[in-house]
């Protein structure tokens, strides 16, 4: 298993809640019970190989940096949950480009790239109908994340209203 896998199975550990479904899955349970079809941007060959693009070595360094830094990183993941609920993209993009994450060196693997593959995608996917779209909170932000792109698109993007 590669690093970078590792360093991201560390994430639903610094969360709070106690259920043991991830959101994906709760997004998925939902839709199949209500009849809604589902498909993803990336098939998990894709994934692996945007993690095969980064050194083997540099995602070893940043699992360990995440592990030794895992107080750190608990906080910084709340925070980031947090403002992901309130809708403060702004507070996403400022922790997302904190060094504790690791993204700021491969931001355009890990998100900018990918990120412009999905809205060519949702370009054509929008044309035939309405789409909810759930995405990691890194993905939203910044001048090429979803946001920005879609608007830079003629798109109208809003988040919808957190009903905890």
């Amino acid at each position: 298993m590669k690093p970078g896998f590792l360093t991201a199975l560390l994430y639903p550990k610094m969360m709070t809640c106690s259920s043991t479904i991830s959101v994906d899955e709760a997004i998925m349970n939902l839709a199949q019970e209500n009849n809604i079809g589902i498909s993803g941007f990336e098939t998990m060959a894709m994934q692996a190989a945007v993690f095969d693009s980064i050194p083997y070595e540099k995602q070893a360094e940043e699992l360990l940096k995440a592990i030794d830094s895992i107080r750190n990183s608990v906080i910084q993941f709340r925070l980031m949950l947090q403002a992901y609920k309130d809708q403060q993209l702004h507070d996403i993009e400022k922790i997302i480009n904190d060094p504790v994450f690791g993204v700021e060196e491969d931001r355009d693997l890990l998100l900018d790239k990918r990120n412009k593959r999905w809205v060519e995608q949702l370009k054509r996917i929008m044309k035939k109908r309405t789409v909810f779209i759930a995405v990691g909170a890194g993905h939203l932000v910044g001048k090429n994340g979803l946001i920005e792109l879609l608007r830079a698109e003629g798109y109208t993007v809003r988040g919808l209203e957190n009903r905890e």
